[in-house]
């Protein structure tokens, strides 16, 4: 997959860097995208157990999103999984609709990652002996809970969707009188 997604990286070096880090006692944070076109269980799985293997401080999972003007992108027209004119009527401020999955499953696949990373006995234990305070221990529920009842949402990528944009002066606005009425 790593060639695939044109990713010129040695493992071997990102493994030496996040074992250092960890190490030297510096949190790290890994980013990892699942469902690339043509991924199966094994290369999602391998993506998990790298994710495992690596054990940064914080995960982010997310699934594969075909980007304009990115390989991800032409290949996903070419395989008719996105209109080519998507993104530019999208941001255009046509109401469309989210893009769906590239491979069956793959927020499925997402939820299995988050959960399996984070609700490893090890990991619990050590956010566990991180808690320093109150708000430590609620910010792990509710961290927790998140990742229990995780749902990956269809709209993840949706940045702004027509009707919904608020102009700077009617925020200000809307924020002012909202603070008005919490003051009064």
């Amino acid at each position: 997959m790593m060639k695939f997604v044109e990713k010129k990286t040695n493992l071997n070096l990102v493994k030496k860097a996040f074992s250092g880090a960890k190490k030297a006692g510096i949190d790290t944070f890994a980013y990892f995208i699942i469902g690339y076109i043509y991924e199966n269980a094994k290369t999602m799985q391998n993506t998990i157990d790298l994710a495992k293997e690596l054990d940064p401080r914080y995960v982010m999972f997310t699934k594969a999103v075909p980007l304009p003007n990115t390989p991800l992108m032409q290949q996903s027209v070419k395989e008719g999984l996105i209109d080519e004119d998507y993104w530019k009527r999208y941001t255009l401020g046509e109401d469309l609709e989210p893009i769906q999955s590239l491979v069956p499953d793959a927020d499925k696949w997402v939820k299995k990652a988050y959960q399996s990373f984070y609700l490893r006995f090890n990991k619990i234990i050590y956010q566990l002996l991180r808690i320093r305070s109150l708000d430590d221990f609620l910010k792990n529920i509710d961290g927790f809970m998140g990742i229990v009842g995780f749902k990956m949402r269809d709209d993840a990528f949706t940045v702004i969707k027509k009707n919904s944009f608020v102009p700077l002066q009617k925020r200000s606005e809307k924020s002012f009188t909202q603070l008005s009425k919490a003051e009064g």
